[in-house]
Protein backbone atom coordinates (compact mmCIF):
# COMPACT_ATOMS: atom_id res chain seq x y z
CA UNK A 1 0.00 0.00 0.00
CA UNK A 2 1.06 3.61 -1.06
CA UNK A 3 2.36 5.69 2.16
CA UNK A 4 -0.93 7.06 4.13
CA UNK A 5 1.10 8.95 6.75
CA UNK A 6 0.08 12.52 6.87
CA UNK A 7 3.21 14.77 5.74
CA UNK A 8 4.29 16.52 9.23
CA UNK A 9 5.53 19.21 9.14
CA UNK A 10 3.69 20.33 6.43
CA UNK A 11 5.90 23.46 4.88
CA UNK A 12 3.71 26.71 4.12
CA UNK A 13 4.74 29.29 2.11
CA UNK A 14 4.88 33.12 3.43
CA UNK A 15 1.84 33.54 0.83
CA UNK A 16 -0.80 31.56 -0.37
CA UNK A 17 -0.21 29.98 -3.69
CA UNK A 18 -2.05 31.50 -6.73
CA UNK A 19 -3.19 29.15 -9.68
CA UNK A 20 -2.70 31.30 -12.78
CA UNK A 21 -5.17 29.57 -14.94
CA UNK A 22 -8.26 30.05 -12.13
CA UNK A 23 -6.97 33.96 -10.64
CA UNK A 24 -7.37 31.91 -7.86
CA UNK A 25 -5.04 32.01 -4.42
CA UNK A 26 -5.36 29.19 -2.19
CA UNK A 27 -3.95 28.94 1.12
CA UNK A 28 -2.67 25.49 1.87
CA UNK A 29 -4.07 24.71 5.23
CA UNK A 30 -3.40 22.14 7.09
CA UNK A 31 -6.96 21.20 8.79
CA UNK A 32 -10.11 21.90 8.29
CA UNK A 33 -12.29 24.60 9.72
CA UNK A 34 -15.42 23.93 11.89
CA UNK A 35 -18.15 26.47 10.54
CA UNK A 36 -21.38 26.82 12.44
CA UNK A 37 -24.43 26.81 10.31
CA UNK A 38 -26.83 28.31 12.73
CA UNK A 39 -27.46 30.82 11.42
CA UNK A 40 -29.07 29.47 7.91
CA UNK A 41 -30.92 26.90 10.35
CA UNK A 42 -32.14 29.03 12.77
CA UNK A 43 -33.03 32.31 12.72
CA UNK A 44 -29.75 33.99 12.11
CA UNK A 45 -29.68 37.32 10.76
CA UNK A 46 -28.63 38.61 7.07
CA UNK A 47 -25.71 39.88 8.55
CA UNK A 48 -25.11 36.44 10.38
CA UNK A 49 -25.38 34.62 7.39
CA UNK A 50 -23.74 36.75 5.41
CA UNK A 51 -20.73 35.61 7.84
CA UNK A 52 -21.34 32.38 7.82
CA UNK A 53 -21.39 32.41 3.67
CA UNK A 54 -18.33 34.00 3.74
CA UNK A 55 -16.60 31.45 6.03
CA UNK A 56 -18.12 28.61 3.36
CA UNK A 57 -17.06 30.27 0.35
CA UNK A 58 -13.19 30.61 2.25
CA UNK A 59 -13.24 26.60 2.76
CA UNK A 60 -14.55 25.66 -0.69
CA UNK A 61 -11.72 28.04 -2.32
CA UNK A 62 -8.69 26.92 -0.30
CA UNK A 63 -9.46 23.19 -0.13
CA UNK A 64 -13.40 22.63 -1.18
CA UNK A 65 -13.43 20.53 2.27
CA UNK A 66 -14.86 21.66 5.73
CA UNK A 67 -16.44 20.11 9.44
CA UNK A 68 -20.32 21.38 9.62
CA UNK A 69 -21.93 21.85 12.84
CA UNK A 70 -25.28 23.52 13.96
CA UNK A 71 -26.70 21.77 11.48
CA UNK A 72 -29.73 21.49 12.68
CA UNK A 73 -30.22 17.74 12.30
CA UNK A 74 -31.26 16.47 15.37
CA UNK A 75 -28.33 15.05 17.93
CA UNK A 76 -29.48 11.62 17.21
CA UNK A 77 -29.33 11.73 13.42
CA UNK A 78 -25.78 10.46 13.08
CA UNK A 79 -25.34 8.06 15.95
CA UNK A 80 -28.83 6.14 14.97
CA UNK A 81 -27.52 6.10 11.32
CA UNK A 82 -24.32 4.52 12.00
CA UNK A 83 -26.23 1.89 14.13
CA UNK A 84 -28.45 1.09 11.28
CA UNK A 85 -25.61 0.67 8.82
CA UNK A 86 -24.09 -1.68 11.14
CA UNK A 87 -27.35 -3.94 11.26
CA UNK A 88 -27.56 -3.51 8.18
CA UNK A 89 -23.88 -4.49 7.09
CA UNK A 90 -24.28 -7.12 10.12
CA UNK A 91 -26.80 -9.02 8.54
CA UNK A 92 -25.99 -12.55 6.76
CA UNK A 93 -24.69 -12.22 3.30
CA UNK A 94 -27.76 -14.18 1.70
CA UNK A 95 -30.38 -11.39 3.28
CA UNK A 96 -28.08 -8.64 2.04
CA UNK A 97 -28.19 -10.52 -1.73
CA UNK A 98 -31.72 -9.79 -1.59
CA UNK A 99 -31.28 -6.17 -2.58
CA UNK A 100 -28.30 -6.75 -4.53
CA UNK A 101 -27.80 -3.12 -7.07
CA UNK A 102 -27.48 -5.95 -10.11
CA UNK A 103 -31.21 -6.07 -9.72
CA UNK A 104 -32.14 -2.41 -10.01
CA UNK A 105 -32.11 -0.52 -12.93
CA UNK A 106 -30.90 2.18 -11.13
CA UNK A 107 -27.96 0.77 -9.56
CA UNK A 108 -29.70 0.70 -5.76
CA UNK A 109 -28.99 -1.35 -3.40
CA UNK A 110 -26.03 -3.65 -1.83
CA UNK A 111 -22.87 -4.30 -3.17
CA UNK A 112 -20.56 -6.66 -1.41
CA UNK A 113 -16.76 -6.62 -0.10
CA UNK A 114 -14.88 -7.86 -3.69
CA UNK A 115 -13.78 -11.73 -3.55
CA UNK A 116 -10.48 -12.52 -1.66
CA UNK A 117 -9.61 -14.02 -4.95
CA UNK A 118 -10.36 -10.69 -6.93
CA UNK A 119 -8.82 -9.59 -10.44
CA UNK A 120 -6.51 -7.28 -9.96
CA UNK A 121 -7.62 -3.87 -12.24
CA UNK A 122 -5.67 -1.64 -13.95
CA UNK A 123 -5.56 0.62 -11.60
CA UNK A 124 -4.76 -1.65 -8.91
CA UNK A 125 -6.62 -3.60 -6.66
CA UNK A 126 -10.52 -2.98 -5.55
CA UNK A 127 -11.91 -0.76 -3.05
CA UNK A 128 -12.36 -2.65 -0.22
CA UNK A 129 -15.89 -1.44 1.42
CA UNK A 130 -18.91 -2.92 1.17
CA UNK A 131 -21.94 -0.02 0.51
CA UNK A 132 -25.08 0.36 0.36
CA UNK A 133 -27.15 2.92 -1.82
CA UNK A 134 -30.59 4.43 -2.15
CA UNK A 135 -31.89 7.89 -4.02
CA UNK A 136 -34.20 10.41 -3.10
CA UNK A 137 -37.83 8.79 -3.12
CA UNK A 138 -40.12 9.56 -6.35
CA UNK A 139 -43.51 10.05 -6.91
CA UNK A 140 -44.67 9.58 -10.47
CA UNK A 141 -43.96 11.84 -13.20
CA UNK A 142 -40.52 13.13 -11.39
CA UNK A 143 -38.25 14.36 -14.12
CA UNK A 144 -35.52 12.02 -13.21
CA UNK A 145 -37.02 8.30 -13.68
CA UNK A 146 -35.58 9.46 -16.90
CA UNK A 147 -32.26 9.16 -15.49
CA UNK A 148 -29.35 5.84 -15.60
CA UNK A 149 -28.67 6.48 -11.97
CA UNK A 150 -31.91 7.72 -10.21
CA UNK A 151 -34.84 5.13 -9.93
CA UNK A 152 -36.57 3.01 -7.51
CA UNK A 153 -35.16 2.26 -4.15
CA UNK A 154 -34.55 -1.53 -2.95
CA UNK A 155 -35.08 -2.31 0.60
CA UNK A 156 -34.51 -4.87 2.98
CA UNK A 157 -38.19 -6.09 4.12
CA UNK A 158 -39.28 -5.22 7.54
CA UNK A 159 -38.77 -8.62 8.18
CA UNK A 160 -35.44 -8.81 7.77
CA UNK A 161 -34.53 -5.62 9.23
CA UNK A 162 -37.49 -4.02 11.00
CA UNK A 163 -37.52 0.00 11.22
CA UNK A 164 -34.68 0.56 8.51
CA UNK A 165 -36.37 1.43 5.50
CA UNK A 166 -38.53 4.13 7.78
CA UNK A 167 -35.33 5.20 9.26
CA UNK A 168 -33.69 5.85 6.22
CA UNK A 169 -36.53 7.63 4.09
CA UNK A 170 -36.21 10.07 6.69
CA UNK A 171 -32.66 10.30 6.99
CA UNK A 172 -32.88 10.66 3.03
CA UNK A 173 -35.50 13.89 3.69
CA UNK A 174 -33.42 15.48 6.22
CA UNK A 175 -30.25 15.63 4.61
CA UNK A 176 -31.61 16.99 1.51
CA UNK A 177 -33.25 19.56 3.80
CA UNK A 178 -29.83 20.73 4.56
CA UNK A 179 -27.69 20.17 1.42
CA UNK A 180 -30.43 22.73 0.28
CA UNK A 181 -29.59 24.99 2.76
CA UNK A 182 -26.05 24.56 2.29
CA UNK A 183 -26.74 25.80 -1.25
CA UNK A 184 -28.68 28.79 -0.42
CA UNK A 185 -25.20 29.72 1.65
CA UNK A 186 -22.91 29.22 -1.19
CA UNK A 187 -25.36 31.27 -3.22
CA UNK A 188 -25.06 33.67 -0.74
CA UNK A 189 -20.89 33.98 -0.70
CA UNK A 190 -20.74 34.42 -4.24
CA UNK A 191 -23.04 37.43 -4.23
CA UNK A 192 -26.37 35.99 -5.59
CA UNK A 193 -29.04 35.40 -4.50
CA UNK A 194 -30.29 33.11 -1.94
CA UNK A 195 -32.02 31.40 -4.22
CA UNK A 196 -30.41 31.22 -6.66
CA UNK A 197 -29.59 27.31 -7.06
CA UNK A 198 -33.10 25.91 -5.84
CA UNK A 199 -34.37 24.87 -9.21
CA UNK A 200 -31.05 23.55 -9.96
CA UNK A 201 -32.08 21.41 -6.91
CA UNK A 202 -35.80 21.34 -7.21
CA UNK A 203 -35.70 17.07 -8.63
CA UNK A 204 -31.77 16.59 -7.67
CA UNK A 205 -30.02 13.46 -8.59
CA UNK A 206 -29.50 12.46 -4.56
CA UNK A 207 -27.67 9.12 -3.67
CA UNK A 208 -27.28 8.71 0.12
CA UNK A 209 -24.69 5.88 0.37
CA UNK A 210 -23.70 3.53 3.51
CA UNK A 211 -20.16 2.32 3.46
CA UNK A 212 -18.48 -0.32 5.88
CA UNK A 213 -14.85 -0.67 5.90
CA UNK A 214 -13.45 -3.34 7.23
CA UNK A 215 -9.87 -2.58 8.48
CA UNK A 216 -6.90 -3.32 6.48
CA UNK A 217 -3.83 -5.23 7.32
CA UNK A 218 -1.00 -3.19 5.83
CA UNK A 219 1.54 -6.50 6.81
CA UNK A 220 -0.91 -9.00 4.11
CA UNK A 221 -2.72 -6.55 1.62
CA UNK A 222 -2.16 -6.07 -1.66
CA UNK A 223 0.35 -3.03 -1.71
CA UNK A 224 -2.41 -1.35 -4.32
CA UNK A 225 -5.38 -1.40 -1.50
CA UNK A 226 -7.34 1.25 -0.25
CA UNK A 227 -10.60 1.64 1.24
CA UNK A 228 -11.34 4.18 -0.99
CA UNK A 229 -8.69 4.90 -4.11
CA UNK A 230 -7.97 8.63 -4.68
CA UNK A 231 -11.00 10.51 -6.61
CA UNK A 232 -12.84 13.78 -6.57
CA UNK A 233 -16.75 13.71 -5.86
CA UNK A 234 -18.95 14.28 -9.66
CA UNK A 235 -21.50 16.40 -8.43
CA UNK A 236 -22.27 19.99 -6.07
CA UNK A 237 -21.90 18.72 -2.87
CA UNK A 238 -21.63 15.95 -0.64
CA UNK A 239 -22.18 15.58 2.96
CA UNK A 240 -21.14 12.93 5.10
CA UNK A 241 -20.08 11.66 8.55
CA UNK A 242 -18.25 9.16 10.17
CA UNK A 243 -17.13 6.39 12.86
CA UNK A 244 -13.29 6.43 12.80
CA UNK A 245 -10.21 8.09 11.04
CA UNK A 246 -8.90 7.19 7.43
CA UNK A 247 -10.62 10.10 5.48
CA UNK A 248 -7.67 12.05 3.56
CA UNK A 249 -7.82 15.07 1.63
CA UNK A 250 -5.16 16.66 -0.43
CA UNK A 251 -4.81 20.23 -0.01
CA UNK A 252 -3.36 23.44 -2.34
CA UNK A 253 0.13 22.97 -1.48
CA UNK A 254 -0.24 18.78 -2.96
CA UNK A 255 0.14 17.65 0.94
CA UNK A 256 -2.38 14.73 2.37
CA UNK A 257 -3.96 16.15 5.72
CA UNK A 258 -6.30 13.97 7.86
CA UNK A 259 -10.10 14.13 8.04
CA UNK A 260 -10.67 12.55 11.68
CA UNK A 261 -14.47 12.28 12.48
CA UNK A 262 -15.49 15.65 15.18
CA UNK A 263 -18.70 14.55 17.10
CA UNK A 264 -22.16 15.74 16.14
CA UNK A 265 -20.26 17.24 13.07
CA UNK A 266 -20.63 16.61 8.77
CA UNK A 267 -18.15 16.74 6.96
CA UNK A 268 -18.67 18.66 3.62
CA UNK A 269 -16.78 19.37 0.49
CA UNK A 270 -17.38 20.47 -3.19
CA UNK A 271 -18.06 18.40 -5.95
CA UNK A 272 -16.76 18.56 -9.78
CA UNK A 273 -19.81 20.16 -11.02
CA UNK A 274 -19.84 23.02 -8.41
CA UNK A 275 -16.23 23.68 -8.79
CA UNK A 276 -16.77 24.02 -12.91
CA UNK A 277 -20.26 26.14 -12.09
CA UNK A 278 -17.99 28.60 -9.98
CA UNK A 279 -15.39 28.75 -12.92
CA UNK A 280 -12.80 26.93 -10.80
CA UNK A 281 -13.35 29.14 -7.98
CA UNK A 282 -14.12 26.30 -5.68
CA UNK A 283 -11.96 23.62 -5.46
CA UNK A 284 -13.01 20.00 -5.87
CA UNK A 285 -10.42 18.46 -4.30
CA UNK A 286 -8.75 14.49 -4.22
CA UNK A 287 -9.61 12.79 -1.54
CA UNK A 288 -8.97 9.01 -0.08
CA UNK A 289 -9.61 6.56 2.66
CA UNK A 290 -7.48 3.73 4.31
CA UNK A 291 -9.30 2.13 6.90
CA UNK A 292 -6.14 1.31 9.25
CA UNK A 293 -7.96 1.35 12.66
CA UNK A 294 -8.28 -2.84 13.48
CA UNK A 295 -12.25 -2.01 13.67
CA UNK A 296 -15.13 -1.63 11.58
CA UNK A 297 -15.40 2.04 10.05
CA UNK A 298 -18.62 2.95 8.96
CA UNK A 299 -18.96 6.45 6.68
CA UNK A 300 -22.74 8.06 5.39
CA UNK A 301 -22.19 10.18 2.68
CA UNK A 302 -25.02 12.01 1.17
CA UNK A 303 -24.16 13.26 -2.73
CA UNK A 304 -26.27 16.33 -4.03
CA UNK A 305 -26.60 16.73 -8.27
CA UNK A 306 -28.38 19.04 -10.11
CA UNK A 307 -31.40 17.99 -11.80
CA UNK A 308 -30.12 15.94 -14.78
CA UNK A 309 -31.08 18.11 -17.98
CA UNK A 310 -30.57 21.49 -15.46
CA UNK A 311 -28.01 23.40 -17.42
CA UNK A 312 -24.90 24.37 -15.65
CA UNK A 313 -22.98 27.13 -17.04
CA UNK A 314 -20.06 30.01 -15.32
CA UNK A 315 -22.10 31.65 -12.37
CA UNK A 316 -22.18 35.43 -13.42
CA UNK A 317 -20.26 36.55 -10.46
CA UNK A 318 -17.19 34.20 -11.18
CA UNK A 319 -15.89 35.34 -14.65
CA UNK A 320 -15.18 38.66 -15.83
CA UNK A 321 -13.36 39.88 -19.19
CA UNK A 322 -10.10 38.83 -17.64
CA UNK A 323 -11.35 35.71 -16.53
CA UNK A 324 -13.56 34.28 -19.00
CA UNK A 325 -15.68 30.83 -18.24
CA UNK A 326 -13.10 27.92 -18.54
CA UNK A 327 -15.68 25.50 -19.83
CA UNK A 328 -18.52 24.81 -22.48
CA UNK A 329 -22.19 24.78 -21.03
CA UNK A 330 -22.83 21.29 -19.87
CA UNK A 331 -26.12 19.88 -18.13
CA UNK A 332 -25.80 16.88 -14.76
CA UNK A 333 -26.86 13.91 -17.14
CA UNK A 334 -23.88 14.48 -19.25
CA UNK A 335 -20.77 14.56 -16.99
CA UNK A 336 -22.11 11.92 -13.99
CA UNK A 337 -23.13 9.37 -16.59
CA UNK A 338 -19.54 9.72 -18.13
CA UNK A 339 -17.68 9.37 -14.71
CA UNK A 340 -19.90 6.25 -13.39
CA UNK A 341 -18.68 4.80 -16.81
CA UNK A 342 -15.25 5.69 -16.04
CA UNK A 343 -15.77 4.51 -12.67
CA UNK A 344 -17.60 0.97 -13.54
CA UNK A 345 -13.95 0.24 -15.99
CA UNK A 346 -12.07 0.69 -13.53
CA UNK A 347 -13.57 -0.56 -10.68
CA UNK A 348 -13.09 2.40 -8.49
CA UNK A 349 -13.67 5.77 -8.80
CA UNK A 350 -12.57 8.02 -10.83
CA UNK A 351 -10.34 11.40 -10.73
CA UNK A 352 -11.19 13.03 -13.18
CA UNK A 353 -8.08 15.54 -15.69
CA UNK A 354 -10.05 18.47 -14.14
CA UNK A 355 -9.50 17.75 -10.63
CA UNK A 356 -6.19 16.20 -11.06
CA UNK A 357 -4.88 19.32 -13.15
CA UNK A 358 -6.09 21.55 -10.80
CA UNK A 359 -3.73 19.91 -7.96
CA UNK A 360 -1.19 19.86 -10.79
CA UNK A 361 -1.06 16.00 -10.91
CA UNK A 362 -2.76 15.82 -14.53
Amino acid sequence: MVDIAVREPISHPTEAPVEGRYHVARAPIDSLPVIDFSAFTGNGSVAEKRATAAEIRAACTDLGFFYLSGHGLPDSHIPETFEWAYRFFALPAEIKMKVHSGLSDANRGYNPLPAEDFAKLPTGAPDYKETFDTCREMADGDPEWTTSFMGANQWPSDEDLPGFRAFMRQCLTLRLGLLRRLMQAIAVGLDLPETYFDAAHEYPGVTMRLLHHPSIDPETADETQWSVAQHADYGSLTILAQTHDGLQVMNAAGDWIGVPPVPGAFVVNVGNLLARWTNDLFLSSIHRVANLTGEARISTPMFLMPQGDFPIECIPTCCSAENPPHYPPTTSNETAAENIRQAKLRGRPVVTGQAAKRLGNG
